[in-house]
């Protein structure tokens, strides 16, 4: 399979001020890129490329950034996408929805480190209840891979919690 690895920081990350936080952020984010690194081999995935955008509005959507909406156009049919964290892709949970569906509809899975799985997968249904929210409703969580955890699942549901403003099971 061929993979592209992705991951952001949001301004609020990169304007800390100190250079010890900057120092964590750097740190943090080499060993992300390490762990995605190896979960491509593990499984034997070549390494296409990877987009990082740094300082980035914590409120632009995945498709409007520069480097998010370059990817989008550029990545292909039987591609797919790996990023350490939800929170390194989405902004908001109407965010998650529009990319989910539009990854779904062109055949790219998506693939979270975190949670060890294909986001994309049937699955896991996002649904917009309102226009203030949204929710997520989970036909076997534990399904998001074999090796699923329930230390997994809370990561997972703790992410999406963020990501998404709040959490219906």
């Amino acid at each position: 399979m061929n993979v592209t690895l992705y991951w952001r920081t949001s301004e609020f990350e990169t304007q800390s001020g100190s250079a010890n936080a900057a120092r964590n952020l750097d740190q943090a984010l080499a060993d992300e890129e390490q762990q995605l690194v190896s979960f491509c081999r593990s499984r034997g995935w070549s390494i296409l490329g990877s987009v990082v955008e740094t300082d980035v509005p914590w409120n632009a959507d995945f498709a409007n950034r520069d480097g998010g909406a370059a990817l989008l156009r550029r990545l292909q049919p039987g591609d797919a996408l790996l990023v350490f964290a939800l929170e390194r892709l989405f902004s908001s949970c109407y965010d998650a929805v529009a990319t989910l569906q539009h990854l779904r509809e062109r055949g790219i899975p998506l693939f979270v480190l975190e949670l060890d799985g294909d986001v994309t997968d049937p699955a896991l249904t996002l649904d917009v209840l309102t226009q203030h929210g949204c929710s997520l409703a989970w036909s076997g969580a534990a399904r998001l891979s074999a090796s699923a955890t329930s230390r997994k699942t809370s990561a997972a549901r703790a992410a999406i919690w963020a990501a998404a403003g709040h959490l219906a099971t």
